[in-house]
């Protein structure tokens, strides 16, 4: 998936293990009308050459979770684990976009 990080990586330490977690922004047009996606996504990589607003290509699974609110009620969502991150160079070169790959 094709994306940008949304907000700076923040590493939480759950069951013991240090994880970074970011929101990725995906664009998408429907119906003629262009929309932003935000998937959550987990990695146990460190990623601390990644930052807020960067053009990345993420690659992983998708893992069902869930939380529950203070009042009781579970929220599920889904969400990304990461298996492979690299960042894209966009360069528009007429009327073409060229993307560049660096892990």
């Amino acid at each position: 998936m094709i994306g940008n990080i949304a907000a700076e990586p923040e590493s939480p330490v759950v069951d013991e293990r240090k994880r970074y977690i970011f929101p990725l922004a995906v664009e998408r047009t429907r119906e003629g009308k262009d929309a932003v996606d935000y998937f959550k996504v987990e990695s146990e990589f460190d990623l601390k050459d990644f930052n807020k607003g960067d053009l990345v290509l993420v690659e992983g699974w998708l893992m069902n979770d869930f939380y529950t609110k203070s009042t009781g009620e579970r929220l599920y969502f889904t969400k990304i684990v990461l298996t492979q991150i690299s960042k894209i160079k966009a360069s528009k070169v007429g009327e073409k976009m060229l993307l560049s790959f660096k892990s």
